[in-house]
């Protein structure tokens, strides 16, 4: 069974590159029907397994808070090199999930699928060797306002970079006529 109605993906690719002022596309039955709805029927259960996480909702009026459960992670709190970290997903089979869980995620986390949603949007994605990252190429219409959500000078998205953001690099690309 296919996970990706790759064909669908595919007839929205122009759709996608084409959008302004941002680029988006609606995919009808971007996953595949059957594999949906075991994905729907199998998804887990709310219980005492999901950790409570309030994010800002003690620092912000009007955040709420969130349960999350995540996939199998390494809970080592530092690198090799000592430097701080964030849990890193485990890209292996979870047997806390259903087979319908850990085939699409494995499917998800597969070389394949990079290269074809890399093909599709023309967005090249990277993950860091320690997949403690990915790294994207994206387009900027309002430079300054991306200046001032990464220098942290936006007060409405300080503290949401404050909280996920560990560092970053802007590279400034110019077109180069061939």
């Amino acid at each position: 069974m296919e996970v990706i109605n790759w064909k669908n993906v595919y007839e929205q690719s122009s759709t996608f590159k084409n959008n302004k002022p941002t680029k988006w596309a609606f995919i009808e039955d971007f996953v595949n029907i059957d594999l949906y709805n075991e994905l729907y029927e199998t998804y887990p259960k709310f219980d005492d397994t999901w950790q409570k996480d309030e994010g800002l909702a003690s620092k912000e009026e009007g955040v709420k808070l969130s349960y999350r459960k995540f996939w199998k992670r390494d809970d080592s709190q530092y690198y090799s090199d000592y430097t701080a970290r964030e849990r890193d997903i485990i890209e292996e089979y979870d047997s806390r999930y259903s087979e319908s869980w850990n085939k699409f995620l494995s499917y998800l986390w597969s070389e394949e699928c990079v290269k074809k949603i890399a093909d599709v949007t023309k967005t090249v994605p990277g993950v860091k060797p320690d997949k403690s990252g990915v790294l994207f190429k994206i387009s900027v219409h309002n430079e300054e306002a991306l200046k001032a959500f990464l220098n942290g000078s936006n007060p409405v998205s300080k503290p949401i970079l404050d909280e996920v953001m560990e560092s970053y690099q802007i590279y400034d690309l110019s077109k180069v006529d061939s």
